[in-house]
């Protein structure tokens, strides 16, 4: 195990830690424990997933928050910059109009895509930023789960 790696479980647990006095269904509790003991090496299969989708989700938030800006600066340089006139433009020169061609109305305010995102809800905060070697998965369904990984 990599200092990483052992740094990455110790968080888990530490989160694990924090939720301890949460309130848990206690039928849901009783057959994960009858299922622990049937299988004891469950807990460190079920470790490696949460880790491995905990860094799928940040890969798809961080990957979702390059988008959103991207399409921030778009809409600004749409908004702010001149427009260039198409195909057709220079007609109205041709026939002795010197109107510039319209333009298309500019978005309301206020629409969602100006708006700052709404606070966080509940409990859930920004996970912190860790880069993972990639697991090595075995057993029924690892390619599925290999190949979802890989797409992140």
């Amino acid at each position: 195990m990599s200092p990483e790696e052992r740094q990455l479980l110790t968080g888990l647990f530490d989160r694990i830690r924090g939720a301890a006095n949460a309130a848990r269904d206690q039928e849901a509790e009783a057959l994960i424990q009858d299922a622990t003991r049937a299988q004891p090496y469950a807990p460190y299969f079920l470790a490696q997933t949460v880790l491995v989708q905990d860094q799928a989700l940040r890969a798809a938030n961080d990957r979702l928050q390059e988008l959103e800006g991207k399409v921030k600066d778009l809409e600004s340089q749409a908004a702010s910059g001149p427009r260039s006139g198409g195909f057709l433009s220079g007609l109205g020169s041709l026939f002795g109009s010197s109107a510039p061609p319209p333009r298309a109305p500019a978005p309301p305010p206020g629409n969602r895509w100006n708006q700052p995102p709404p606070p966080p809800q509940g409990g859930w905060q920004q996970p912190r930023k860790a880069t993972l070697r990639p697991v090595r998965c075995q057993g029924h369904g690892a390619a599925r789960v290999q190949a979802l990984v890989a797409g992140f």
